[in-house]
């Protein structure tokens, strides 16, 4: 929706502009994330990571501003923004149920569309004959990758949660429950619901502190989300500038990751 917004704006270049910024912005479901990993491994001072957090984005507008605010918005066009606003009425109660409703249902038919998808691809390279994720596609690809994912601090099962966030925050947590667990049944209900409420004591029993913090503030800045990616494109028209913004956050993520792991290292 923000993403949208930016059609007021009056050139291109200060809605190009507006849109990196807007990706620093986090949803509901990337701060849920984030605090619950703070939770797992750091207790009561979980809380500090939402300063941080905060912190954290106003750095990255500061950043943002320096890369891109001279080539999108040169001085000339920097100019203030005049809108003039329609008259308004009072709402109809029916109009306003049936907006609701529509825009309800359009955002839970497109988030069990993503959830369905990752459900399944994470299914189809994580099966094994013998019920044993070792002996899967997804455990195979980890242990090829983990050499280069160790460089930002995430062993190859977070990586791939990682990678699992950018299709949905929430995405990411579903898959940690499985690539934590020793078998594949960790998609069957029964199985995910436990896997889910011994995610924390999984992840303390192998991940270790400076992992941990690379993971939380990669996740801080990671692209997100493909519904986000895709109305990015729609609203720029340009698959330059959308492959760009996201390569952009993506480097910014795994950048982070990879200062905190290695001072955590030096410091704990």
């Amino acid at each position: 929706g923000a993403v949208c917004g930016t059609r007021v704006l009056d050139t291109r270049g200060q809605r190009l502009f507006a849109m990196v910024l807007l990706w620093s912005i986090p949803c509901g479901s990337k701060v849920a994330v984030v605090l619950f990993l703070a939770s797992v491994f750091f207790g009561s001072a979980a809380p500090l990571f939402g300063l941080v957090y905060v912190a954290m984005i106003f750095a990255s507008f500061w950043l943002s501003s320096k890369l891109f605010g001279n080539k999108l918005m040169p001085v000339n066009e920097r100019v203030g923004m005049i809108m003039e606003l329609p008259p308004y009425h009072k709402p109809h109660w029916k109009i306003l149920l049936k907006t609701v409703a529509r825009n309800v249902w359009a955002v839970f038919k497109k988030a069990i569309a993503v959830i369905w998808f990752v459900s399944l691809l994470f299914w189809l390279i994580s099966y094994s004959k013998d019920g044993n994720v070792e002996h899967s596609v997804l455990y195979t690809i980890g242990n090829a990758i983990e050499p280069f994912t160790q460089i930002f601090g995430m062993r190859w099962q977070l990586f791939i949660s990682y990678i699992g966030g950018i299709f949905s925050k929430e995405a990411s947590l579903g898959v940690m429950s499985v690539v934590f667990s020793s078998t594949t049944d960790a998609f069957s209900l029964v199985a995910r619901n436990e896997a889910g409420a011994n995610l924390g004591e999984m992840m303390r029993a192998v991940v270790t502190i400076p992992e941990a913090l690379a993971f939380i503030f990669a996740s801080m800045f990671n692209i997100p989300c493909v519904l986000a990616m895709g109305t990015t494109y729609r609203e720029t028209h340009s698959l330059k500038w959308m492959l760009a913004i996201a390569g952009y956050y993506f480097a910014i993520s795994l950048g982070l990751a990879f200062i905190v792991y290695h001072i955590a290292l030096w410091v704990l």
